[in-house]
């Protein structure tokens, strides 16, 4: 699918930060917010916008707040999408005005079995729909006003939307309504095309009833589940047709994942209850025309697990986008190399962008890796643009024990030496002395043509053999490749390559070594 972020018209690599939550309240805290995208080498501001600030009261609106991001935005050069923190903010109402919260009986909260009423806003109630609605809507025609020099990429619609707080469901009798409605026929209809979908194997298990409520369809714990989603779906779709009616501009869901290792995966307590996971994406999908994406918030440290959630959202009806992963000690440093590479991601951003700083304002320790990962990253942005979804980004992660791969490019086998990675590297071998350990290699090789690659990252090196040669040796492929030219680089505005400095003679001998402070290395063979 195509990228949904555009500037100027062209496809924009979105790599970004997220503030914290409450961070646009405080100038300091977006002080620091500045100085942490700058030191991750990030395009793109991800900001929260909150409901109670534009509209304090009723009818009032108040976009101070967000004129302040739009002119930190352009005085530190970057990118914004904005995150609208309306109905929901991670399962729950935090960000909801005062005269919403304090007059539930006009605006209805989730009901728990037990008769409790949570601190959610029921997505069955259309008085809470309507007033959501009606801020979007200013909303978006402030910033239609306000975007005249594109600075705004897109709008993230609520944040982890659905139900967190002990229930799967909401017990009230608008919630019983929809749970004892026939489950409607786009949702049947898409499941159809998904059979190896999870709920679509629990509705084929039942015979594939049709015309029946939602637990007769799909039994009680996922049909109820899925009853919750649609009625969330709906209502955020809803939301973004008013805004879109006004301001078309690109929207997108986050979500909430389930199967975290840190809980019991029960919906409601260890994740929010009937956002967009992957066993209910064909339903999210078909309840959510006006949102141009579902965009996992990333934060396993497992390679399986983390490539199964890239898989589900890398479609032909949805570009894989990550607006949230971990920024401190765990697996996104190197994981979001899988994204970028095997699964055609469109945009990367972490979380708590603030917290990769020292008081001091220096980079701290357990976010070093990231830091390093994203400045690799950022050398290489007109390549992904360039290349993504031609099959021509092949990703470079070292796992635990491994010292080599393969692969095979149009003329060239490619091996991948992560154990001998200072082999011949005269200029920045130094980097490495001292250190407990090697950094965990890791980056990102494109093959931009048949005698031409690019290669970022760092911790790795380079060796190529023709395919056709039948007499190449260990030798041949270190010291006598036919190198046309080795540049370290970087790519200037308009996206040309900058040659900073070439390597040849002993320099091309043990094959094409890289770290981050190479930049990106181009590598031409004679033909």
């Amino acid at each position: 699918m195509e990228t949904i972020f555009k500037k100027d018209g062209q496809p924009f690599f979105v790599l970004g930060g997220q503030s914290h939550n409450s961070s646009t309240y405080s100038p300091h805290d977006l002080g620091v917010f500045w100085q942490a995208l700058d030191t991750l080498h990030a395009n793109t501001a991800e900001i929260p916008v909150y409901w109670e600030a534009i509209e304090p009261e009723e009818g009032v609106f108040d976009f101070r707040s967000v004129d302040t991001l739009f002119e930190g935005a352009r005085a530190h050069k970057k990118q914004l999408i904005l995150l609208w923190f309306g109905t929901w903010k991670n399962g729950n109402m935090r960000y909801v005005p005062a005269w919403v919260k304090q007059n539930p009986q006009r605006f209805p909260r989730v009901t728990a079995h037990d008769g409790a009423r949570l601190f959610v806003l029921s997505s069955h109630a259309e008085e809470n729909l309507m007033a959501d609605q009606k801020a979007f809507r200013a909303l978006m025609a402030h910033l239609k006003e306000q975007n005249t020099d594109g600075t705004l990429l897109a709008v993230q619609v609520e944040n982890e939307a659905g139900i967190a707080g002990r229930s799967y469901r909401d017990f009230s009798p608008e919630g019983w309504r929809d749970a004892e409605a026939p489950v409607p026929d786009e949702v049947l209809k898409a499941l159809e095309k998904e059979p190896e979908n999870d709920l679509t194997r629990r509705w084929a298990r039942r015979g594939y009833p049709k015309g029946q409520n939602w637990e007769m369809t799909f039994g009680v714990k996922a049909g109820t589940e899925a009853m919750t989603a649609w009625s969330v779906a709906r209502y955020i779709d809803q939301v973004a047709a008013a805004g879109k009616d006004v301001y078309d501009i690109p929207l997108y869901v986050n979500v909430a994942l389930d199967g975290n290792p840190w809980g019991w995966n029960l919906p409601g307590v260890n994740y929010t209850a009937g956002g967009p996971i992957p066993r209910l994406y064909p339903l999210w999908k078909a309840a959510t025309p006006h949102i141009d994406l579902l965009a996992p918030d990333i934060y396993q440290d497992s390679r399986a697990r983390y490539e199964g959630v890239c898989r589900t959202y890398n479609r032909k009806d949805n570009a894989l986008f990550v607006p949230e992963s971990g920024v401190g000690q765990g697996g996104n440093f190197k994981n979001l190399f899988y994204a970028l590479g095997a699964y055609d991601a469109i945009g990367y951003a972490c979380f708590g962008a603030e917290d990769v700083l020292t008081v001091d304002g220096g980079v701290r320790p357990d976010s070093r890796d990231l830091v390093d990962s994203f400045t690799c990253v950022a050398a290489g942005l007109p390549l992904l643009t360039r290349f993504r979804g031609t099959g021509r980004i092949h990703p470079v992660v070292q796992e635990e024990g491994e010292d080599a791969f393969f692969f095979e490019g149009d003329k060239y086998l490619v091996k991948v030496d992560m154990a001998n990675h200072n082999a011949g590297n005269y200029i920045h071998r130094g980097l490495t002395l001292g250190q407990p350990e090697k950094p965990r290699a890791r980056g990102l090789i494109i093959e931009a043509g048949p005698e031409e690659f690019y290669v970022l990252g760092t911790g790795f090196t380079v060796l190529l053999a023709e395919k056709d040669d039948l007499f190449y040796s260990e030798d041949r492929v270190t010291n006598h490749m036919p190198y046309l030219c080795i540049e370290e680089g970087h790519f200037d505005n308009e996206g040309c390559f900058v040659t900073d400095r070439i390597r040849t003679g002993d320099e091309c001998d043990h094959g094409v070594w890289v770290y981050k402070e190479n930049g990106v290395v181009h590598v031409t063979l004679c033909p």
